[in-house]
């Protein structure tokens, strides 16, 4: 198949049609294993965090660890071909989502967006050069990686000969990629928009070394400031169990000592003083702001809200409020809450809390610096078994 209005950037899928396999096949991890190592040790890739981050992730021996927990994996067939749109947001969540596909027995075509294919080219020439290994060439054959414009005809297309599709992205975009549906049957996957946040114990904070708050502002820093807070479960609000203004303090200091590390272009101190400014005019709930060397804007909120996702940060914008006990937390977690990152409380109470109070939101419980670790658990589903089938034999029973 032809199509000259796309770019490919790697892969050499022609458009015929590609057949299910079985889930965690050895050539499969043979090749994200040679991709990890290639990573690692490319100078064009091993000294940039986010491909140094997948390439630790793809490792054999981590993928590998998730046999286990996938139930019915020996009579599991992929689907066929899974296509795939990746966000504007994070450059390197393609390959991620391509794993994703390649670990549930499926081929995998994917589009890259335009904006963001400067950034991935350097991980998709990996990709290319690992694929192009003659022991990999039916991975090759079954693979797709491309960018295009967003309105191009390739989109319906692929999308009409797909077997599964994944969308990642937001709400927006994925309303305008609806008015392509799949064909009926196929499976389909959408994420969108969601926002997250970091529940921190004071009492507990206070107790902390000099050395720990500084190796906890670090992960902190990883989960936020890494990605601009644009991953949607880079934490935005932190909620604080107990009333503690010194350890506030205490902490957004260590943390805008962390935050000096970060290129902060006149650009984004721009927007994000503009975004904590409409905050401020649309809502009462806003008592004060705290600069910290505008590395770290900190905004004081009269309550846990119950909309938090209305208070967006970005580039090192952070809004705080106050609870005493986690019930008070529930009735901020609606639908748009994915993940709770934590520090000094207990994740299974937090866990049975959810339940109890029957929150729609709150999918991934994870201790803070682990915002980012992607898992075959995300958003609530596991995208290994839904981007593969279960082949299903029931036995004659006599009369």
């Amino acid at each position: 198949m032809k199509d000259e209005t796309i770019i490919r950037l790697a892969g050499g899928w022609k458009g015929s049609e590609i057949v299910g396999r079985t889930l965690l096949e050895e050539s499969v991890l043979c090749f994200l294993e040679d991709l990890s190592r290639e990573i690692r040790s490319n100078p064009m890739t091993r000294n940039r965090e986010d491909c140094a981050a997948f390439a630790f992730w793809c490792r054999r021996k981590h993928l590998e660890s998730w046999k286990e927990a996938l139930n019915d994996r020996e009579s599991r067939l992929g689907w066929g071909m899974i296509f795939h749109i990746a966000p504007s947001n994070i450059p390197t969540l393609f390959a991620y989502s391509m794993v994703f596909g390649m670990l549930a027995g499926n081929g995998n075509v994917i589009r890259i967006s335009s904006r963001v294919m400067e950034d991935s080219l350097p991980l998709c020439q990996m990709i290319e050069q690992v694929m192009q290994q003659k022991r990999y060439q039916d991975i090759y054959e079954n693979t797709l990686l491309f960018t295009c414009e967003r309105g191009d005809g390739c989109i319906e297309t692929y999308t009409n000969l797909c077997d599964g599709r994944i969308i990642w992205g937001g709400d927006k975009a994925i309303e305008e990629l609806r008015k392509i549906p799949v064909r009926p049957g196929v499976t389909e996957l959408e994420f969108a928009d969601r926002y997250s946040i970091a529940v921190i114990d004071t009492e507990w904070m206070k107790q902390r070394s000099e050395e720990e708050l500084q190796q906890l502002s670090y992960q902190f820093y990883n989960d936020t400031f890494a990605m601009d807070q644009n991953a949607c479960s880079s934490p935005r609000l932190i909620v604080w169990k107990g009333e503690d203004r010194k350890c506030f303090e205490t902490w957004w200091e260590q943390c805008m000592e962390t935050a000096k590390r970060y290129e902060l272009s006149p650009w984004k101190v721009s927007r994000k003083y503009e975004e904590v400014c409409l905050n401020i005019m649309e809502t009462d709930q806003i008592e004060k702001v705290r600069f910290y060397d505008n590395r770290i804007y900190v905004a004081d909120l009269q309550e846990c809200p119950r909309n938090p996702e209305q208070y967006d940060g970005r580039f090192g914008c952070f809004y705080q409020c106050i609870i005493q006990n986690l019930e008070e937390l529930m009735p901020s977690l609606n639908r748009k809450i994915q993940t709770i990152e934590y520090a000094g409380v207990s994740p299974k109470e937090l866990q049975d809390r959810i339940v109890e109070f029957g929150a729609k939101g709150g999918d991934r419980i994870v201790p803070l610096g682990q915002a980012l670790s992607l898992d075959y658990m995300w958003d609530g589903i596991n995208l290994i078994e839904h981007l593969s089938r279960v082949i299903c034999t029931v036995e004659r029973r006599g009369d």
